[in-house]
């Protein structure tokens, strides 16, 4: 959806299970699909973007088949779609399969990349070799914590393209390919029957989109409320709105930054006991004994790591319950 109708987020969020199943009853066999249907019938999804989705769907599941060396195969003749949304040409798609797997073999690429995230393990060597306006680049691409193929959605290009821009890296050993056994949930399963306002609610602070969206998939099935704010100059009177539980606040952002945001939160009554979390690429002493002087409760380095971001909020949710 990122990729090919980077558009339509807003639009997506006004769609329920429930508006899906009164409208094709029987979507229960194959959600995804009826889902697909429905937008293409409130006219959120045109026909062409429809057909695109769907060929691209159907490409990625026989590309991941053909990388597959154990498989097992069986013919379901109960059922079929309904309505018919596209048709396609098998032989059309195993073909463009077909050049995929020439391009990453020409690359020296692994398909298992695809469901791998990569991970900077030699930033210091990376920082050395490019311009500092690139490894800012780098270094959000490697916080996001993305697989390969998520990164090529977010970022609108192929997968192949950032294998291709990850391989020289990836020779030098500057980067590897990580495994990862989180299993995202689907949005269309059915939605938690507890009162949403009783979940802790967590804002992060920081100009950047990736890094907040990070954050919020890790904080979000973990049960938190998530707010992300990337304007600064808004940030105080956002979370006057609504008072959080928990605060992460980048340190360096372009309009403002983190030490004069921290003062003036500790400044208002409302926020005097809550934590506030600074992060931060700099791990330098001068910038711990700053932001502690301005009132921080914690200091956390980027990349932000799930286990530990998961360990401070409940550290100090846990003692601002017990105040």
């Amino acid at each position: 959806m990122r990729r090919f109708c980077p558009s339509l987020e807003q639009e997506l969020e006004s769609v329920s299970k429930e508006i899906l199943k009164e409208a094709f009853p029987e979507s229960a066999g194959c959600p995804h699909y009826h889902f697909l249907c429905l937008l293409a019938k409130q006219g959120i999804l045109n026909r062409e973007q429809t057909q695109t989705i769907i060929r691209n769907l159907c490409a990625e599941v026989l590309f991941d088949l053909c990388c597959s060396d154990h498989l097992s195969f069986r013919l379901d003749t109960t059922g079929s779609l309904s309505p018919h949304l596209t048709i396609l040409s098998i032989s059309e798609l195993l073909d463009s399969i077909h050049r995929e797997l020439s391009l990453w073999q020409t690359l020296n690429l692994k398909p298992v990349y695809l469901d791998q995230m990569p991970r900077l393990d030699l930033p210091e060597v990376l920082e050395r070799q490019v311009s500092k306006p690139i490894f800012s680049q780098w270094q959000k691409i490697f916080q996001s914590q993305q697989t390969l193929r998520e990164l090529a959605g977010t970022l609108g290009k192929s997968p192949a393209e950032i294998g291709r821009l990850l391989m020289p890296l990836l020779r030098q050993g500057i980067v590897s390919m990580q495994p990862t056994s989180d299993m995202k949930s689907s949005f269309l399963e059915e939605p938690e029957r507890e009162d949403p306002a009783t979940k802790p609610l967590i804002v992060c602070i920081d100009d950047s989109e990736i890094i907040c969206e990070t954050i919020k998939r890790i904080l979000i099935p973990e049960g938190y409320r998530f707010l992300g704010i990337q304007d600064p100059l808004r940030a105080i009177a956002q979370v006057l709105s609504q008072p959080p539980d928990l605060i992460l606040l980048d340190l360096v952002m372009p309009s403002s930054n983190g030490y004069e945001i921290c003062a003036q939160l500790r400044k208002v009554p409302r926020f005097r006991d809550t934590p506030i979390i600074i992060l931060t690429g700099n791990d330098g002493i001068i910038d711990r004994v700053r932001a502690k002087l301005v009132g921080s409760s914690h200091f956390m380095n980027k990349p932000v790591q799930k286990e530990e971001l998961l360990d401070i909020v409940r550290t100090y949710l846990s003692v601002k319950n017990a105040l």
